[in-house]
């Protein structure tokens, strides 16, 4: 076969084939690929621009969301903040107090205690003076209700009881002197009677 014929079919052929293709994707609606149709190629095509409009708007809306966060986050750092300057000048305020409290009660420590002071002085004054002092007398058969009672008459004792009690349970009434005795009414029974018996009678506390 010469050249000219073999070129000739091969063009032929090649005609062909780009006519049935074109038949196939104008007319048919078809590629000429095994299970590829244009309307598939465009339905897809068609999806993914409809997911990228998804995925476009749910970016958006994650931005706008990450802006109102980030906003939050401002005002309750702002709190926050605000909070700790109100507990750091509460606290200033009671050691502030605190102090004063304590001023105010070393103060006042100090006044009680001074005027307990010159209540004790007072009231050992006024003992002071209350207090008697003098010479009593044992004169010659005197028993010892007799001298208890002159106790308590002269103000060295406030009742007989207690002495007369001393003088029975020691058996003191032979012993007791006469004479004159130094006494005072801070004296107890118990010193009164030793001082009487001339020291027969003595008490340890």
């Amino acid at each position: 076969m010469k050249k000219s014929t073999v070129r000739s079919t091969a063009l032929g052929f090649l005609a062909s084939g780009i006519l049935t293709g074109a038949f196939a994707v104008f007319f048919q609606g078809n590629l000429p690929v095994q299970g590829t149709s244009l309307d598939s190629i465009v339905n897809q095509s068609q999806q993914s621009d409809k997911k990228v409009k998804e995925l476009e708007s749910k970016l958006a809306l994650f931005s706008q969301d990450k802006t109102e966060l980030e906003k939050k986050n401002s005002q309750l750092q702002a709190s926050l903040e605000k909070l700790k300057d109100e507990k750091n000048s509460k606290k200033s305020k009671k050691d502030s107090s605190s102090n004063d409290s304590s001023d105010s009660s070393s103060s006042q420590d100090e006044t009680l205690a001074n005027n307990q002071s010159s209540q004790d002085e007072n009231q050992t004054s006024q003992t002071s003076e209350n207090v008697k002092s003098g010479t009593f007398v044992i004169n010659d058969g005197e028993g010892s209700d007799v001298i208890a009672q002159r106790l308590v008459d002269e103000g060295y004792l406030n009742s007989t009881d207690e002495f007369l009690s001393i003088v029975d349970q020691w058996n003191l009434s032979s012993v007791l002197q006469t004479g004159s005795f130094e006494l005072n009414s801070g004296m107890s029974a118990h010193d009164i009677a030793s001082i009487l018996t001339g020291g027969e009678y003595y008490y340890i506390p």
